[in-house]
């Protein structure tokens, strides 16, 4: 099992450094170029303004010359005429801000009573001071995201560590096996704090609670099976010795042999109920099992508790079949299943095929429609009350075995023409199957 919580942090807090990086950088280039335009434009304009303010005091004033600014005043009657100057062709910029990227400059251009002025700012030179201006809060942001983003990852780490302890460790847990090494408040580390220690309590509760509940149902199931066997054997022994009696009669011994065999079904019900309230990774007592002996024995037991019930009985072993697994479990399965063969077939016949590892109970009794059959298999559940006569637990209890075995049951219907039950064994459990 994968615990990638940590590793998905830390491509978080990644992702979120690079989406800063990149909303900074970008946001840097907008704003420079924003503050390029519209700074260096007001600049220029303002400088116009203030050369035109003197040229009406002083018409013969220079215009500005410096390391970084340029000025070209055109008289109004050679304003069409420009020309060069130089530095670069003036005739085609109208009146207004320019930026000449390819000449290196920013021009404003503006008309006033002398003529035409020309003011140029080098390009590069505006660049570097608008990077001068930003770049202090820029980075400044650019830290505080990084930390900002730092904070949320160590803050996430603290808490999603300890979590992952617990996914672990829950992911690892033993019923049978104690985990308060882990859970106990005493032993925590100080990574659990707040709602993570509260959980990991929470967690050793729940596992405390689950022991408990396998120790009693180990307990029961262990004092069930002595407590339910102690009598049957004693029902058993005393059959037993009864029917050693050399003056019994026949009418007394047919007696004692259903009180026998009565006992001996209740063992195996005893089994597999038994079976059933144990955990799944329970050992089980598995035998050598031959599946047609155990057909020929429950429908001698069905037949002899039902003789009232014109049937006929086919069975035909085409392929015979040894397994590898409990003999009570498997005597209440296909006891089960012809029982409920019998009791839904008033009369008719009932045909038992094994081959292939599947073993088929077909009858012609009354059959059941779509919908019965889709509730066939539920606690309870009875198709025909008045043939049945049971408490419809039958059924449940075949699946709940096969479950448990990996068998797999099937049921096929129709009205007024009889059921078909599969019973498909698991492969692995199959010891010998010969022609």
């Amino acid at each position: 099992m994968s615990y990638g919580l940590p590793r998905k942090l830390r491509v978080v807090f990644i992702v979120q450094v690079v989406l800063i990086t990149l909303a900074v950088v970008v946001g840097a280039w907008l704003v420079g170029t924003g503050l390029q335009r519209d700074l260096f434009r007001e600049l220029l304009r303002e400088d116009a303004a203030y050369f035109w303010e003197r040229y009406e005091d002083d018409p013969g004033v220079a215009v500005p010359d410096t390391r970084r600014t340029r000025g070209v005043l055109v008289p109004l009657g050679q304003i069409g005429q420009a020309g060069s100057t130089g530095l670069l062709p003036l005739a085609a910029l109208e009146p207004g801000f320019h930026d000449l990227e390819h000449s290196g400059w920013l021009a404003w251009v503006d008309d006033g009573p002398g003529g035409r002025l020309y003011l140029l700012y080098d390009r590069e030179h505006a660049w570097r001071l608008v990077w001068w201006v930003a770049a202090g809060p820029l980075l400044l942001i650019l830290l505080v995201g990084y930390w900002a983003a730092w904070y949320a990852y160590r803050a996430s780490r603290d808490l999603i560590v300890p979590i992952n302890a617990l996914a672990r460790w829950a992911a690892d847990w033993e019923p049978g096996i104690s985990g308060r090494q882990v859970l106990d408040p005493a032993h925590l580390g100080n990574e659990f704090k707040g709602e993570v220690r509260q959980l990991a309590q929470v967690l050793d509760a729940m596992a405390g609670r689950v022991r408990a509940h396998i120790r009693r149902e180990h307990e029961f199931t262990r004092d069930a099976s002595h407590e339910l066997r102690t009598p049957l054997t004693v029902i058993r022994v005393a059959t037993d010795m009864a029917m050693a009696d050399p003056d019994l009669g026949p009418r007394q011994l047919r007696s004692l042999q259903r009180i026998a065999r009565a006992g001996a079904d209740m063992e195996e019900v005893i089994e597999s109920q038994l079976l059933l309230a144990r955990e799944a990774e329970t050992s089980i007592a598995l035998q050598q099992v031959d599946v047609e002996q155990v057909v020929r024995d429950e429908v001698a037991k069905v037949r002899e508790k039902n003789p009232s019930i014109d049937l006929h009985w086919h069975i035909d072993i085409r392929q015979p079949l040894q397994l590898e697994t409990s003999p009570g479990a498997l005597h209440v399965v296909i006891g089960h299943l012809l029982e409920n063969a019998c009791k839904y077939t008033p009369k008719g016949e009932i045909n038992i095929r094994l081959e292939d590892g599947d073993l088929v109970i077909a009858d012609t009794g009354i059959g059941m429609s779509d919908d019965q059959l889709s509730l066939a298999f539920e606690p309870f559940y009875r198709v025909n009350q008045t043939l049945s006569g049971g408490a419809g637990l039958g059924l449940s209890i075949v699946r709940r075995l096969c479950e448990r075995f990996g068998w797999a049951v099937e049921l096929q219907s129709q009205q007024e023409s009889g059921t078909t039950a599969t019973l498909r064994f698991l492969p692995q459990a199959r010891i010998g199957q010969h022609v």
